[in-house]
Formats: structure tokens, sequence, C-alpha cells
């Protein structure tokens, strides 16, 4: 990457041939082969307490602390464990989640968060449950009094990114430590028709799905199934998490009247704009370009030729100086001079490498650009991913106004109302 590399305690130079420099990538080796023993040694340790039941976590579950006398044992926490167990009750008594949600938040009850915030965090959390917080509850199985851990591997030593792992990795103990709840009540929940909801894995999606954005608040709409999943509805995705919050408005849609109208919109909109704008000129003006594209690439690389020239000679200038041919004011001097030169001619190629990439960039979405609307307007049933290549997103609010955002400059943005003239 042509990037000096200066070592004082290894008398490492990498502009110099000394035979430090042939030993530093052994050292490197042999550091890297040290962290990962090393790693793989405490992993061993850790999976070794796991088995045992010890809890290793940093943050136990909300309703549990860590023993004073035993650090690898959980106990209930007296402040909050009345509020799983009320959860629990409440749940298993038949209320639907956005009910309990609105008895936590009507009634002022720490969320985990908060409660995390008032023990040790000092960012400013919100003190508001929602479904998905009281979902995660009621999965959780540590509240039977079964340790649970493992759920989630780093990817590698030399990475903090974790992934989860499939249920067939997990370690769980049973009976480790004082339940929240039976485990007759826990399994008769999970079971529960109103928490067994079928879902499709692996399941192709729909034309516009993850196209569409809620104006109110910014978050997507998602895709819901009701009737056995025959009928596909569209609604806002922060507002049915919590409705009776009012966090949001309703947005609610069949879903397969609403992707036929978007197809026709799209469609005729790309007609339309096939009708007014002459793209085969429109490649030609491009083609053209590519003339000049040329001259300006004849100055990129008399620029890099400069530079590179200017690199060596500072190479030299540093050589001479090591080898004490030249004073350290006469070096000082004149490497600060040929250094103001190379940075000036790297910016004046950064800023033709960056007109000559958006050159390339518009070029290609142009020559892109009539193939793609002749597929759309030719095929039946287009596929999502032609879609995604005309169109950004459809911001949709709560009185049905949409907005087509396209992805090419050329095409403007197109508002309509999906109710308007229709029934």
């Amino acid at each position: 990457m042509n990037i000096r590399y200066i070592s004082i305690i290894d008398q490492v130079d990498s502009f110099l041939e000394t035979a430090n420099n042939d030993i530093a990538p052994f050292k490197a080796l042999f550091n890297d082969m040290t962290s990962k023993d090393t790693s793989k040694k405490i992993r061993s340790i850790l999976k070794n307490k796991k088995e045992q039941g010890k809890f290793i976590g940093s943050n136990p579950s909300y309703g549990y602390m860590r023993d004073p006398l035993d650090k690898g044992h959980l106990i209930p926490d007296s402040v909050v464990a009345l509020n799983v167990k009320k959860i629990f009750e409440m749940a298993y008594e038949g209320i639907g989640i956005s009910d309990i949600v609105s008895y936590l938040n009507d009634n002022n009850i720490l969320s985990p968060s908060m409660y995390k915030n008032t023990k040790s965090s000092s960012k400013q959390k919100t003190n508001i449950w929602t479904v998905s917080s009281v979902n995660k509850i009621l999965k959780n199985r540590m509240y039977t009094g079964d340790m649970v851990q493992n759920v989630q591997t780093k990817l590698s030593y030399k990475s903090q990114k974790k992934v989860a792992l499939e249920k067939s990795f997990w370690i769980i103990v049973e009976n480790t430590h004082e339940p929240l709840v039976s485990k007759e009540v826990f399994e008769n929940i999970q079971n529960s028709p109103a928490r067994t909801r079928v879902t499709f894995k692996n399941r192709e999606k729909r034309l516009f799905e993850n196209l569409l954005i809620c104006k109110e608040c910014g978050n997507a709409l998602s895709l819901t199934y009701r009737k056995n999943h025959k009928y596909w509805t569209v609604n806002c995705n922060k507002y049915s998490r919590d409705p009776r919050r009012g966090l949001c408005t309703p947005h609610f849609f069949p879903y397969d009247k609403l992707e036929k109208e978007l197809l026709e919109i799209v469609r005729n909109t790309c007609s339309k704009y096939l009708e007014e704008i002459n793209v085969q000129e429109l490649s030609k003006k491009i083609n053209d370009q590519e003339i000049k594209d040329n001259k300006s690439k004849e100055e990129e690389n008399n620029l890099i030729s400069q530079i590179n020239e200017l690199k060596r000679k500072l190479d030299v200038l540093y050589e001479d100086r090591y080898n004490v041919v030249i004073s350290v004011d006469t070096y000082m001097r004149i490497a600060k001079s040929t250094e103001n030169n190379i940075a000036s001619l790297e910016k004046q190629l950064s800023e033709i490498q960056s007109k000559d990439k958006n050159k390339k960039g518009d070029k290609k979405k142009f020559l892109d650009y009539e193939s793609q609307i002749n597929s759309l307007l030719n095929l039946d049933n287009p596929n999502r991913e032609l879609i995604k290549t005309l169109v950004d997103k459809i911001i949709i609010d709560q009185d049905k106004n949409v907005e087509i955002v396209y992805k090419f400059k050329v095409l403007d943005n197109i508002k309509t109302n999906l109710g308007k003239g229709k029934d």
C-alpha cells in the first residue's frame, strides 16, 4: 500500500533493507498464534463453566441479579422480579401482548432498559414497554430456573461481531436458580394459540415488500397474513407493535389490491417517460462524451507519473540524510517542499478521478435504463429484482396518499392517492 512503517522497539523501517525487516513477518505470525491459542484456552474455560450451570454473561436477565456470595449464581432481583411474575401471570390468563404492554406503561413499571439505566448506564432511556420487550421475556426459558447460555458466539478471536447459534449448540442446565414461573405455565404460554403463529421460512417475497415506508413515522410497512394465510395485509410496523400507545397511526391496506394499483402506476409512469425521452439520443451523447474522457485519462496518467517521481526523489532524499550526505536543515526544507507538491498533485488527481467515477456511473445508468423499462413493460408479472432497479421506495401516509421515489434521476417522483376515483 506504499505506506512506510517504522518500529523503534523492533528496529524496523520498511524503507530500509535490514535483517529486522525480514524477521518482522515471523514475529507478527507468532503474536497472532499466541492470541489464537489464548482465545481457545479462554473459550474452553468459559464453556466448562457454562456446562456447570454457572452464569458468565455481563448482565442477567431482567428480574435476576448476581448472588453476592457466588457471582456465577443468579437470585431474583427483589426490585423487578414481581414485574416478570405479573407479565407471565397476565399472559397465562389469556391477556394479549398489547394489553400487557398497556398495563405496564399505564402503571409506570420500570422497563428493562430504564431499570438498567438507573443502575449503571449514563445514557438516557425512556421508560416505555413495547411488544418486543414483553415477547422477549415470555420466550426466555431462564425464568423457569434453567440456565440457557451459548446462544451466540463471536465470529473469531479477531472480531467482536457475534452471530446467533442454532438450538443444538445451546448449553442448557436445568434447575440452577430460583424460577420466577413454573415450567408448566411457561410451556402453556409458548403453546397458546395467540403465540403459535405459522410463518413461512424462505418464502418468496412479494413484489413491493421492503419498499413500503410509513410517511408518519418513517418505519417500514410490514406484511402479515390473515384468514389462514390467504389474505395479505399491510400496516405500519411501529403501530402494529403497540397500537394502544398511539406511537403511529394505522395504515391498513389489503396487499393484493395495493400491489395491483402500484404496478399500474409504475407501468404508466415508465411508458410516459419512454415516449417523452429519446433514450437513443441520450446514449449517443454519452458515447460522444468518451472522446473527452480520453483526454481526461491522459491528464490522470500524467499526474500519477509526476507523483511517483516526486515520491522516488523523497526516498532518495531520506537515504541521503540517513547516510549524512546532507544536513537536517537541507533535508527538512527540500522534503517539505516536495511533500507540498505531492499533496497538490494528489488533490488534482482525486478531483479528476471523482469526476470520471460519476460519469461512468451516469453512463451505466443511462445505458441500462432503456432495457429495464422495456422489460418491465413487456413482462406480465415482473420480478422483485426488476422493480428494485427502478424504484427506491414507496412512501404511503394514513390517507392512502402515495409517493413513489425512483432511483434514476431521469424519473421524477410520482405522487397519487390510491383511493381517488376508485372503490
